[in-house]
């Protein structure tokens, strides 16, 4: 993880923001994975994936 990351990441869990993180291979592999088993947009809901982009 880079600094900025790292300190993102730390501001948040002080701010108590609920927020998931991801790296780009596993989340491809993940939507991936879930489009094969016919649960992509019920994935991408959850993920707020769409018209406001990834949180």
């Amino acid at each position: 993880m880079t600094r900025l990351a790292t300190a993102l990441v730390a501001e948040a869990c002080r701010k108590g923001v609920e927020e998931q993180f991801f790296t780009k291979s596993s989340l491809a592999m993940m939507l991936h994975r879930s489009m094969e088993e016919g649960r992509l947009e019920r994935n991408m809901d959850y993920l707020q994936i769409g018209g406001h982009g990834v949180r």
